[in-house]
């Protein structure tokens, strides 16, 4: 996966935004590593798919191999892990803004969290209706009958092998 999506971001000066932002994706940082040649910090996913097909920095096109990577020092880790984070789960009606650090924990106990329904086992969205969602279903299920049946009777009218 790659960095973090750089509008979900709250209060975020310009100069922190430049200094988090991963070269390769343009996203803020996630699990980030430096290469040693040029201390540019990288999305550890994205530079390990990069190195996966060349063999230098996207940065400053020296060597690099995958295990010459490093953890960037604590301070710089502290100052991304304060960074101020909307929730994962806006979008289905959470408001919640948070320290980065605290992103994992709260998206584990996020009530808007997609999950399954226990009534009707469908998957639940914010305003998640059961009758809706079994009667689409219901819909789609009976579709796919009516094809079926299209399918078995031309098969057997013309004697031929039902095709699946």
């Amino acid at each position: 996966m790659p960095g973090y999506n750089i509008d979900r971001f709250v209060d975020m000066s310009e100069s922190e935004r430049d200094e988090m932002q991963c070269s390769i994706c343009q996203d803020i940082l996630r699990d980030p590593v430096v290469a040693p040649c040029c201390l540019q910090m990288f999305c550890e996913q994205c530079i390990n798919e990069w190195l996966n097909t060349e063999t230098t920095c996207p940065h400053d096109r020296k060597v690099l191999k995958i295990d010459s990577l490093t953890r960037p020092p604590r301070a710089l880790v502290n100052m991304l892990m304060n960074l101020k984070i909307r929730c994962d789960f806006q979008e289905s009606g959470c408001n919640e803004v948070l320290k980065l650090g605290e992103l994992t924990q709260h998206t584990i106990t996020c009530k808007f969290m997609d999950s399954i329904c226990q009534l009707c086992h469908c998957e639940k969205l914010f305003k998640h209706n059961c009758v809706e969602s079994l009667l689409d279903l219901i819909n789609k299920m009976n579709k796919d009958n009516q094809d079926l049946k299209r399918k078995l009777e031309l098969a057997t009218n013309d004697n031929e092998p039902v095709a699946s």
